[in-house]
């Protein structure tokens, strides 16, 4: 920094007829050292807000705040010890004297000026602090909840998610009233649609899951434009629907994974133990007048058959656990055994069981199995067929089932209810539970999309 040699050009001129001018430069950086490591402490300290910044805003604005306290500690070192080497090359022979800016004396006498009035009658700069403080303490209630910026984009993404077990049909049939309604708004210039997994697409996603895109037109209002996509969106109930930008679903996903900054997850091996903590805890919450909408990652409940196996007639036949397990699922479930590919487009090829066969308990206890010497049994006959409760997925954070509640609310509120709650509940029913800011706790996107694994591609008009 040039602060160093420009605070110590007065005593280098006062003693440079007297004294090695390496000796006058080495004394004026040691002047200066105090007030350039007190200044640089101050504006780290003013930056440290910027790491306690939880959620999205934390994770966008973090690398900023790193990076510029970098620059500044580096700008220190700098002063501190390249400025007066620097100052010892350039300034051996040549002829020190003071030279002070015009503009510098008369910013010197105005702040003289004013300084001795301050200290003569203390009590106005005093009245001038309060005012100002309490200015800022009105003012801060305006500024709004979040840093982060809204960027005007012009191309949206719209998610709709049904209730797991949605037919293709009808989601295609809720996608296309979407976007006859969508296109029928003055400003949406186009519309594009797919429903579950594209062809060898990246991401798994069921057939109840379908992602919309939409352009604004430049010359449309933007605002009014927002507000009549979002009215016609909302009015699809039973179904999870969001509206986002490129640009906000990509940060969502990379940098944090959820929108809400407060994420309360439970922890424990018993699903149905799990399910009902984190149902009893987003009752808890809703009772907070802090939330306003609580998101869960808290599944839907399937109803799936369950196989029993009778050990005795299993080893009578020779049949293994996996084999019967793969069997009877494609029995039930179906298997793709090929691809019949016909202008430009690829058709799966499925072996499934008729729908009588799978209609009921008793129907899938009749499904034939073969047997490693070529005979065939009833899977009745070597296991017991039953109807239970299953979650549509399990999501698990290092290997161990999770659920997630996100409520957007004050922490004070939070932390008060989670801590009878945590006490109370949870800790009586082996689960574990912990609050994380900024974890991957909604199903804004990429999670909801990996919730199953049978996946299809539409694309409706």
């Amino acid at each position: 920094m040039s602060r160093t040699s420009c605070a110590g050009c007065g005593r280098i001129a006062a003693a440079a007829s007297s004294r090695p001018i390496a000796s006058v430069i080495l004394e004026a950086s040691l002047e200066v050292r105090g007030p350039i490591v007190y200044a640089t402490l101050i504006i780290v300290a003013a930056a440290v807000p910027i790491f306690l910044l939880p959620g999205l805003t934390g994770s966008f604005f973090r690398p900023l705040a790193v990076s510029y306290t970098l620059a500044i500690i580096a700008s220190m070192a700098v002063a501190l010890t390249v400025t007066p080497a620097l100052s010892l090359i350039l300034l051996r022979r040549a002829p020190v004297e003071r030279r002070e800016s015009p503009l510098v004396k008369w910013l010197q006498r105005i702040y003289t000026a004013a300084l001795s009035r301050i200290v003569e009658r203390p009590r106005r700069a005093y009245a001038a602090s309060g005012a100002l403080v309490v200015i800022a303490l009105l003012v801060v209630p305006q500024l709004g909840q979040s840093l982060f910026p809204s960027f005007k984009e012009r191309d949206f993404l719209i998610h709709f998610i049904a209730t797991p077990g949605t037919s293709p049909q009808e989601t295609a049939r809720i996608t296309t009233s979407v976007s006859h309604d969508l296109r029928a708004i003055p400003g949406v210039r186009t519309f594009g649609s797919h429903i579950g997994q594209a062809f060898l697409g990246e991401e798994v996603a069921g057939v109840n899951f379908a992602e919309n895109w939409i352009s604004i037109d430049e010359k449309a209002d933007y605002n009014k434009t927002i507000e009549a996509i979002r009215s016609v969106v909302d009015s699809y109930p039973g179904v999870y629907r969001d509206v986002l930008t490129y640009l906000n679903e990509r940060i969502e996903e990379v940098l944090t994974g959820s929108k809400e900054p407060i994420v309360i997850r439970l922890y424990g091996e018993d699903l149905t133990v799990l399910r009902s903590k984190g149902l009893e805890l987003q009752h808890k919450l809703a009772g907070i007048k802090a939330s306003s909408t609580i998101t869960s990652t808290s599944r839907s409940i399937n109803r799936r058959y369950r196989l029993r196996w009778i050990w005795p007639r299993r080893r009578k036949y020779g049949l293994k656990p996996g084999d019967v397990r793969r069997a009877a699922s494609t029995l039930v479930a179906g298997e793709e055994v090929g691809d019949i590919f016909r202008d430009g487009k690829a058709y799966d090829t499925v072996v499934w069981s008729t729908p009588q066969s799978r209609a009921s308990v008793q129907a899938v206890s009749e499904l034939p199995i073969d047997t490693p010497a070529g005979k065939v049994v009833r899977l009745g006959d070597v296991a017991k067929v039953t109807v239970g409760p299953v979650p549509n997925a399990i999501e698990r954070e290092n290997d161990s089932p999770s659920v997630s509640t996100s409520p957007p609310m004050c922490g004070i509120a939070i932390w008060a209810r989670w801590s009878r709650t945590s006490r109370t509940r949870c800790g009586a029913s082996s689960s574990r539970a912990a609050t994380t800011p900024s974890c991957s706790a909604s199903i804004r996107s990429a999670r909801r999309r990996r919730a199953t694994s049978t996946a299809s591609r539409s694309s409706p008009g």
